[in-house]
C-alpha cells in the first residue's frame, strides 16, 4: 500500500490559493482514478482508498491548517500502518516558478511549513515528496500573503498543465517509484 498527501487549508476561503496546489492535485488524481473521498472526523482528514496500477493507495488531505499537517499525517500512517517512505506529499514550493515541479525521496523543509510539521512530528525527513513551483513573477510583498491569493487568470493554463503533470507523477510513483519520477520530472522541459 502506498499513500498520497495533498497539503492545504481546509474551508472555502483557501480552496482555490496557491498554497492549496496540494489539495487540488489530490482532487485531480481522485477525480481520474474514479476514487471516492470522504471526510474522517477521526482521521482529521478528507480520505479515500483504490486501487492504482494493481496497488491499493490511500490519499489523504489534512483538515488541520498547513503548520498542523503533521499530526493528520501522522495519525492517517498509525491508522492505515504505513512507514514514511511509503508515502508521498504533494506540496507548494515558491522558491520554483509556476510549472516546475520537483520531486524527492527526503530533505528539508525548505522554509514549507506544511513539510516541516511533518518533519517535526514523523522525527524523519526520509519521505518522498513532490514540490510544486507557484510562482510566475517575482515576489512583491510579503510570501504569507502572496501564497493565501489566488492564480491570476493569465496563469490558469499553466496552472491545469501543472496539475496534469503532477497527476502523472503521482501515477508514476506509484507505479515504478521515486527514480522514474526524478528522471522525468525534474527537468526544465519533461513531458
Amino acid at each position: 500500500m502506498k499513500a498520497l498527501f495533498g497539503l492545504g487549508n481546509p474551508g472555502r476561503r483557501y480552496e482555490k490559493t496557491r498554497h492549496n496546489i496540494g489539495f487540488q492535485v489530490l482532487h485531480h488524481f481522485a477525480k481520474k482514478n474514479g476514487i471516492p473521498l470522504k471526510k474522517s472526523p477521526v482521521l482529521e482528514a478528507v480520505w479515500g482508498k483504490g486501487l492504482k496500477d494493481q496497488e491499493e493507495v490511500r490519499l489523504g488531505l489534512p483538515q488541520a491548517y498547513m503548520n498542523q499537517s503533521g499530526k493528520v499525517v501522522a495519525r492517517c500512517l498509525k491508522r492505515w500502518n504505513l512507514r514514511p517512505e511509503a508515502i508521498l506529499v504533494v506540496v507548494d514550493d515558491l522558491q520554483l516558478p509556476l510549472g516546475q515541479l520537483r520531486i524527492r525521496p527526503e530533505g528539508t523543509d525548505g522554509g514549507q511549513k506544511g513539510l516541516q510539521s511533518i518533519i517535526e512530528t514523523l522525527g524523519t525527513t526520509r519521505f518522498p515528496r513532490l514540490r510544486i513551483g507557484i510562482h510566475s513573477e517575482p515576489l512583491k510583498g510579503p510570501w504569507e500573503k502572496f501564497v493565501l491569493s489566488p492564480f491570476n487568470r493569465h496563469e490558469r493554463p499553466v496552472v491545469e498543465e501543472m496539475i496534469e503533470k503532477a497527476t502523472a507523477c503521482c501515477h508514476l510513483w506509484i507505479e515504478k517509484g521515486i527514480e522514474a519520477c526524478m528522471n522525468r520530472f525534474n527537468t526544465k522541459g519533461h513531458s
